[in-house]
């Protein structure tokens, strides 16, 4: 199930993906399992959803109706999104390589807010404390829509990307270099843990930067199916 959204500004698009993966390992899961060690202490809890995204992107690259979304022909970086409690669903978004730049620095202000909210609140603001709450509070806005199939482009997930972006200096490098080599495409994952009530100090997330290898993609040489 999938919606795609195309936005009048930019070539941003949004898809909600709830297909049921295959027991074989594509190329995007394939990817995750090279860059990031699911077996880490750091991925306590999290190895699981990033192997189901890698999966959910792999089930996405498959369908003919996504061909213009992962183009081989357009310099973009995929962002791949799912939290603990979306139940299964997975948000990709598609941005413009030339997009790094303005996210990050238009998330200043939201990085700006949530320092003084969490420090009204008596709750650490450091930088990542501060990057784990911009997300999780969308995560959880967003979580009925998502379940549910729906994409909004009016919630997309901009600021939460721009802060990351800003905030993570060593996965942005990474994302501008794989996208230098010409060969792949970047990809951002971002797994979350947004436990229900309030309490931000059980907020959690994770994120890497994986190579997809240009070939597997719809318009690719192998039409998305390796």
């Amino acid at each position: 199930m999938e919606n795609v959204y195309r936005g009048s500004s930019r070539a941003l698009k949004l898809v909600v993906s709830k297909y049921q993966p295959g027991p074989i390992a594509g190329p995007a899961l394939s990817a995750i399992r090279a860059t990031v060690d699911l077996g880490s202490a750091d991925m306590v809890g999290f190895a699981p959803l990033f192997e189901h995204i890698g999966h959910q992107l792999d089930a996405a690259m498959a369908e003919p109706n996504l061909d213009r979304y992962f183009a081989v022909g357009r310099a973009q970086i995929i962002v791949a999104i799912s939290d603990l409690g979306w139940r299964g669903a997975t948000l990709f978004a598609a941005y413009a390589g030339e997009d790094i730049e303005a996210l990050a620095t238009g998330a200043q202000s939201a990085i700006a807010a949530s320092v003084v909210d969490l420090e009204r609140a008596g709750l650490p603001a450091t930088p990542k404390d501060c990057l784990v709450a911009i997300w999780s509070a969308w995560s959880r806005a967003e979580r009925k829509r998502v379940r549910s199939g729906v994409a909004a482009f009016d919630a997309s997930p901009d600021v939460q990307v721009g802060s990351l972006l800003a905030w993570s200096p060593h996965v942005r490098r990474q994302l501008i270099e794989i996208a230098s080599k010409g060969a792949a495409v970047p990809v951002l994952v971002v797994g979350l843990s947004s436990a229900s009530g309030h309490d931000r100090r059980k907020w959690k997330l994770r994120a890497a930067a994986c190579s997809l290898p240009k070939w597997s993609l719809p318009s690719g040489a192998v039409a998305g199916r390796a």
